[in-house]
């Protein structure tokens, strides 16, 4: 749902060459561009189908291995992705803010200017979204929702039958 509401954002801003950047499994350890075949995971499924839902089959995905810091060949790679195509993708939807802050990254590295020229849009709402320089507009998670289900499944019984608790994301729009 989170990557549903943030494509959708980005729709509603008026963006239709929206890309979607996040991690590669963890078996490549290469950076890599990626095509919508082998997206599986389910934030992946959300950008997909918003896409299509709006009538855009036109897509770009960039899976990458970021190795769980700031690798220099990751912002390498990314600044080069992101200049290849300057003109060609308005916004990116990220998998979490971490990648989000890499994005910034290496579009600084390549001149590029966002909001002006690219948004970028990350999902988590953690404390990257709010260091950024702009701040990142990010999908939420609900933590405080979450804690309040945790905190209820702690007091009661134990749990018989299979209980599915839902918390609805939210998105934290920032300039």
């Amino acid at each position: 749902a989170a990557a549903a509401i943030a494509t959708q954002h980005l729709l509603d801003m008026g963006h239709r060459k929206i890309g979607y950047a996040g991690a590669a499994p963890a078996a490549t350890q290469q950076p890599t561009e990626f095509p919508p075949a082998v997206t599986e995971f389910p934030q992946h499924k959300g950008y997909w189908s918003t896409m299509r839902q709006a009538g855009i089959d036109e897509l770009a995905s960039l899976g990458f291995y970021s190795g769980g810091y700031f690798r220099e060949d990751v912002i390498d790679m990314l600044s080069r992705y992101l200049e290849k195509q300057r003109g060609k993708l308005t916004a990116l939807v990220c998998d979490m803010d971490y990648h989000a802050a890499q994005i910034f990254s290496a579009a600084m590295k390549a001149g590029i200017a966002i909001p002006d020229n690219l948004s970028v849009v990350g999902i988590g709402n953690t404390p990257w979204s709010e260091a950024l320089n702009p701040g990142l507009t990010s999908v939420s998670a609900e933590a405080e929702e979450l804690a309040r289900l945790a905190l209820l499944l702690c007091g009661q019984e134990p749990i018989s039958k299979v209980a599915v608790f839902k918390a609805t994301p939210k998105l934290v729009i920032r300039n």
